[in-house]
């Protein structure tokens, strides 16, 4: 068994505790979580919650990715997968510094074809391709959208910002997705478009969610809100505030606000039941909905469609709620009766399956878990490998194991511990 199967949360919680010299009282009193569970989480037998996680963060002085262990460096590099992510940055970095004359772009409607090309990438989880085309196609985004000031350039430009964020995100670099948040509100707000700007806020305040800084995505959840309380009523708006209340869902999970969390995931599912799932095959398929009729062009090149809502996204974020409250048998039972629909996005899917992995194991299913695991591989296999949850939930089954199983062991190889 590999040296790294002791590297669960805990014991780098534990770790980082002795290198700041403080005892488990200490940190518990820093981080105002309970000593018991504290020591619980540092040995093993309880799950670290997120928000447990990052109140160890702040009271260690780290990031909760620290925390995690990611970025996974010695995986990226075996995947050649690091080299990817430089160019990303470069691009962010000269997204608002206004038209660079030597950028020849395409005309508008080529780079929203490349767009929704990329954006199909990230949704099947080919991160790998999605990001080795990512920065090209921004640069000729930045340098239209500065040039001609056309608020469809500037939706543009914001989606392939959700595109940084989304791939950054998944390979463990969140200050680099932290970044392209910030970049998505620059371009959102330029294109006159409140739903844009709404769900740009929103992209900001998952970033801050992941990160810890819970109050601030709550602040910025609420500014997103009043953007889109600004937004002509129907279908779009109603996917959009749907996907409001699901931030503000998980928000309130991470502070300890169960009764809020509720309220919000009843308010989603209120939504929810208005628009049916919404998906990019919906928006654009041969019966698309009202909104896009009037000039399908622009509205494919604001690159709404990629947002996803409806009844099964809800699903999967109460399964993700419950067990961030370590209600794992509940969220066991949620996850029975999703049925997930044909076509919807890997992404979302191998998320659910990695949500259900955890709950599974914390109640003792240990088979179901590693089942879960391998359907997670099975649709979304990039995102599953650079994945701290299914690391963590690896490690625990393996330091379950009475006896070693070869496939959880190939298993745990092709992760990395």
């Amino acid at each position: 068994m590999p040296d790294e199967i002791d590297k669960y949360i805990g014991a780098r919680i534990a770790e980082r505790r002795a290198d700041r010299g403080l005892t488990q009282q200490g940190l518990a009193m820093r981080a105002h979580v309970s000593k018991s569970l504290l020591s619980k989480v540092e040995c093993g037998q309880r799950p670290a919650s997120p928000e447990l996680v990052a109140a160890c963060a702040r009271g260690l002085g780290v990031m909760p990715a620290d925390l995690l262990g990611q970025p996974y460096l010695d995986e990226l590099r075996r995947d050649q997968l690091d080299l990817l992510i430089q160019p990303i940055r470069e691009a962010l970095n000269v997204h608002n510094l206004g038209h660079d004359p030597s950028v020849r772009p395409r005309p508008l409607e080529q780079l929203a074809d490349d767009r929704d090309r990329i954006c199909l990438l990230v949704h099947e989880t080919d991160l790998r391709k999605a990001a080795a085309d990512l920065p090209a196609l921004m640069v000729e985004a930045i340098a239209v959208a500065h040039a001609t000031g056309d608020p469809r350039a500037w939706a543009l430009l914001g989606g392939l910002d959700r595109v940084a964020f989304n791939v950054a995100a998944k390979f463990g670099f969140h200050d680099l997705s932290l970044l392209a948040a910030g970049r998505a509100e620059y371009a959102c707000e330029r294109a006159q478009d409140p739903s844009l700007a709404a769900m740009a806020k929103w992209m900001h305040a998952i970033a801050c969610l992941r990160s810890g800084e819970f109050a601030t995505g709550k602040r910025l959840h609420a500014m997103g809100v009043r953007y889109v309380e600004d937004a002509a009523e129907g279908l779009e708006r109603d996917a959009v505030m749907g996907q409001m209340n699901l931030a503000a869902a998980l928000l309130d999970v991470r502070c300890g606000e169960a009764d809020a969390a509720r309220g919000h995931l009843e308010e989603a599912e209120r939504f929810a039941r208005r628009t049916g799932d919404v998906t990019p095959a919906r928006w654009l398929g041969s019966d698309p909905p009202e909104a896009v009729a009037p000039d399908r062009i622009g509205f494919r090149e604001r690159g709404v469609h990629w947002y996803v809502f409806g009844p099964t996204n809800v699903a999967a974020h109460r399964i993700s709620a419950l067990a961030d409250q370590n209600d794992h048998a509940q969220a066991v039972r949620v996850g029975r009766s999703l049925k997930i629909p044909q076509g919807w996005p890997a992404m979302r899917a191998g998320q659910v399956h990695i949500d259900l992995a955890r709950s599974h194991l914390w109640t003792g299913q240990d088979d179901a878990a590693f089942r879960s695991l391998l359907d997670a591989q099975r649709v979304a296999p990039q995102q599953t490998r650079y994945h701290p949850q299914v690391r963590e939930t690896v490690v625990q089954l393996r330091k379950r194991e009475r006896q070693s199983r070869g496939t959880l062991a190939h298993f745990a190889e092709w992760v990395g511990v």
